[in-house]
């Protein structure tokens, strides 16, 4: 099951992730980025919800967003 969770940073702003889990356990988290503002916290939870849905369409559609996003993604390595 995934779902979309927003989380106060240390330092101030909301990150919007997508966390997975199996069984209760999460087994991974999707960061989408973080917002400083309603209007980015509004787009980053739009952009969450796109890429949950992924090619598969809502049994209850919600408004259209005029707004055209693309996620760029970025991998940390630790070694």
């Amino acid at each position: 099951m995934a779902f979309i969770r927003k989380v106060k940073t240390q330092s101030g702003a909301i990150a919007v992730q997508i966390v997975h889990r199996n069984y209760g356990q999460v087994t991974r988290i999707d960061h989408i980025g973080s917002a400083h503002s309603q209007v980015e916290l509004a787009d980053l939870i739009a952009l969450a919800k796109q890429r949950l849905l992924g090619a598969q369409q809502s049994l209850f559609p919600d408004d259209v967003s005029p707004l055209q996003i693309q996620l760029k993604q970025s991998y940390s390595i630790i070694q």
